[in-house]
């Protein structure tokens, strides 16, 4: 029994113990009392009622919705389907009886979808909500089953909709009907229930599937103006879409053209512009240098290229190669210039100190992403994985506490904290600290090149960080356990760090720090990670010679 004044809006919240371990089905009996106006069961003055929404909550924070309702009673424009719609506008009232008599007892049925399992004596709140003021039950009872009817409601229950010409039914009540014959007819019902089940399977494969947003072209474009100093307000003439005179015409497919007919456009055999720029940046991750210094502006304040017919040469190579950046990659590298030795020539300071006629390769650090990447190669924690969403490699505390807010960074576990670099999760107003030590660039503006700096953190970073000096001490329990003598090993480790084999000073001055480091600790696995410590801090671990 409900006490208490009447709220503008009012949800009552009802908590039990569940003497079930499988919950199906739910049953609510309004019931009238003495104390309510016209002995309720509402406590509107006439005692009806307006149930807007109706559902349950788990002790464990599952919240359940009903898929079908039914009541021996529902009035017109109110029926119990509207409980479980979602609506606050809407709900369900038992005004408008056929008998004549509105206040008297009343039963409605929800089922769930699929029955919910539970322990016994497991915490079940069961929510009504009234969002008409005054228009609240006032007394209630309710009882849950694991069936999915209770008392065969689908003679009384499903009367009103019944009742209703079939013209005359709207589509929701065409559904319950539906649904209520499939669920009892014997023949139909396991039929019925394998079918849900493969809905439910497909559901979940279709919610699975990542999702992009596309664009469709209007029947009738936009008309444009030419905008007065950029005021919206203050327009011109009217203008259709068009490249520089300059450049080639667009041939348009369509009367106005479309993104298609400009897409086309970019990648014409005759286009200046697009297989150059992308060759040219190629080009620059290779070298350091593009072909034409100014990678983002081929205008009239760009640099002149210094090998213009090589970029001519590789332009429609690259558009013969069906403009495949891997091929064209391919074809640079096995190049002779890419494969010329990047020690410095002094024969060389005066004639091209700046090595743009690249005589000689040029030594670069590598992208900020690939300094762990490197890492987890030699040390073998290299994830193969492909594709998929961001990962959290470790990272020293308090990163954020002088963001704007505080981000949760829950370090990554199995493979996924093996990852590679560019994976890494980014948080715009405090980048990965190890990415940023290296370089990389903000993520709010393009950026077609990279700066490259030299810092005394950057090697503080790779010696003592927590994702790289797990990863040395990996690498050192693979050297500790290889076969061979400890010369043998300390050559397998150097040939994995720098694809060479050690001359005869580097050799003996590893073995000196290995005889140094194996006297401090008492492990041996400790002796070689420091080792491996030294190896990995070197500056030609993270150089492209």
């Amino acid at each position: 029994l409900v006490k208490g004044k009447p709220g503008s809006i009012d949800e009552y919240h009802a908590t039990t113990r569940s003497p079930l371990t499988k919950v199906r089905s739910v049953r609510l009996d309004v019931l009238t009392d003495e104390s309510l106006p016209q002995n309720g069961p509402g406590r509107a003055g006439n005692g009806n009622f307006v149930l807007s929404e109706f559902w349950f909550r788990t002790g464990d924070g599952r919240e359940l919705r009903f898929n079908v309702a039914a009541a021996e009673h529902s009035q017109p424009g109110y029926e119990v389907a509207k409980s479980i719609d979602g609506k606050d506008d809407t709900g369900w009232a038992i005004n408008g009886a056929p008998e004549g008599s509105l206040n008297r007892n009343r039963t409605a049925w929800f089922v769930l979808p699929v029955p919910l399992e539970v322990e016994l004596n497991h915490a079940l709140t069961f929510k009504l909500q009234f969002h008409q003021k005054d228009y609240g039950i006032g007394r209630f009872r309710l009882s849950i089953s694991e069936d999915e009817w209770q008392d065969n409601p689908d003679v009384s229950a499903l009367a009103t909709l019944v009742n209703v010409p079939a013209d005359k039914r709207s589509d929701e009540q065409k559904k319950k009907l539906e649904a209520a014959f499939l669920k009892q007819d014997s023949v139909l019902a396991p039929v019925q229930k394998e079918l849900e089940l493969a809905k439910k399977e497909l559901h979940g494969i279709r919610q699975a599937i990542p999702t992009s947003m596309i664009l469709q072209e209007l029947d009738k474009p936009r008309t444009t103006h030419v905008q007065i100093r950029g005021d919206f307000l203050r327009t011109a003439d009217e203008v259709s879409p068009g490249v520089p005179a300059v450049l080639p015409v667009v041939h348009k497919l369509t009367e106005h053209g479309n993104r298609l007919d400009f897409a086309r456009w970019l990648i014409e055999p005759e286009h200046p512009l697009t297989s150059r720029v992308r060759v040219n940046r190629i080009w620059m991750r290779l070298f350091g240098r593009g072909l034409v210094e100014t990678e983002n502006d081929f205008g009239i304040q760009g640099t002149l290229p210094t090998h213009p017919d090589l970029l001519d040469w590789l332009s429609t190579e690259f558009q013969r190669l069906g403009w495949s950046q891997k091929k064209l990659i391919k074809l640079i590298m096995m190049s002779e210039v890419y494969r010329r030795s990047s020690a410095a020539r002094p024969d060389l300071e005066s004639i091209d100190a700046l090595n743009l006629l690249l005589a000689r390769q040029n030594r670069l650090r590598v992208e900020a992403e690939i300094v762990r990447d490197i890492a987890l190669t030699v040390s073998g924690q290299l994830s193969p994985k492909i594709g998929g969403p961001g990962v959290f490699p470790p990272q020293e505390a308090g990163v954020y506490a002088f963001t704007q807010r505080r981000k949760n960074w829950k370090t990554s576990t199995g493979a996924d904290r093996f990852r590679r670099g560019m994976y890494t999760w980014f948080y715009r107003s405090a980048p990965y600290p190890m990415l940023e030590t290296f370089d990389v660039p903000k993520f709010n503006a393009t950026c077609t090149r990279r700066d490259r700096s030299n810092t005394p953190l950057q090697s503080l970073t790779v010696a003592n960080s927590q994702a790289m000096y797990e990863l040395a001490q990996a690498f050192g329990d693979t050297l500790a356990s290889a076969d061979g003598s400890e010369r043998e090993r300390l050559k397998l480790g150097f040939r994995k760090c720098f694809s060479r084999v050690p001359n005869q000073r580097e050799l003996d001055a590893l073995e000196g720090y290995l005889k140094t480091s194996q006297q401090r600790f008492q492990e041996t696995e400790q002796a070689w990670t420091a080792v491996a410590r030294l190896l990995m801090n070197l500056d030609e671990f993270i150089t492209r010679e």
